[in-house]
């Protein structure tokens, strides 16, 4: 009986040895991603292909730090503009009828900060206290810690980093259109490495589990010579 609860006692010991914490997540990740490395970059310049619908449209996007951005969309042979100087954001849609740059609202500035690579959007949240860990889940035949992002407002998402690699493989979000809620699901399906850092180089999306298209990264560059006029669309 002694032995048995000796046995016992080390099992639960190794159980909880074993597991990691939501900062140690992090931090693997962090790691992982060679995010020092990129802190002390100066600029991001990314060649690749927006896929949707089974159509490809060529993607130029430009990084400064800390938060200038740039991303050039073109479809049909118009350029769709964004853009954020590191004061203002504007736009250039010929799709609907705008050559000229549009300044967007401070509300729809976070979306173009979503494209600033500099920025390590899973820290900021970890540490403004949105992220739980909700235990695991596999991914692709493979375990990944499952990460919950609380939302102001609606449905969380969740970020899923594979165990092994401490890499995001997966990401889920609900968003509203017209009424209407749509799951969202964005797999990483390969990653590139760029003077040790880690790029997406492939990703998937799904919309109630349809494939909708996705992102290829055909050439990145670190420390390219981007002028600050480059962002300025005014």
């Amino acid at each position: 009986m002694k032995n048995f609860l000796v046995l016992i006692s080390a099992i639960m010991m190794a159980s909880v040895c074993g597991a990691q914490t939501l900062d140690e997540i992090i931090n693997k990740n962090y790691s992982a991603l060679g995010s020092e490395i990129l802190e002390k970059a100066k600029t991001i310049y990314i060649e690749g292909r927006a896929t949707q619908m089974g159509m490809e449209m060529p993607m130029v996007m430009q990084m400064k730090q800390p938060d200038k951005v740039k991303v050039v969309t073109t479809f049909n042979g118009m350029d769709i503009v964004m853009a954020y100087d590191g004061v203002k954001g504007y736009m250039i849609n010929p799709m609907a009828g705008a050559t000229d740059p549009v300044e967007l609202p401070q509300e729809q500035l976070g979306d173009i900060q979503r494209y600033n690579m500099f920025r390590n959007q899973l820290l900021d949240e970890f540490r403004n206290g949105k992220l739980k860990l909700m235990g695991e889940e596999e991914v692709n035949s493979k375990p990944a810690f499952k990460i919950m992002v609380s939302a102001e407002e609606g449905v969380p998402s969740y970020i899923f980093i594979d165990k092994e690699s401490s890499m995001i493989v997966k990401t889920t979000a609900t968003v509203n259109q017209m009424g209407q809620d749509y799951e969202v699901e964005t797999y990483t399906k390969e990653y590139m490495d760029v003077n040790g850092i880690k790029f997406q180089k492939a990703t998937t999306s799904f919309v109630n589990g349809e494939e909708t298209g996705g992102m290829i990264f055909d050439k990145v560059e670190i420390d390219r010579e981007i002028d600050d006029s480059v962002f300025s669309l005014k």
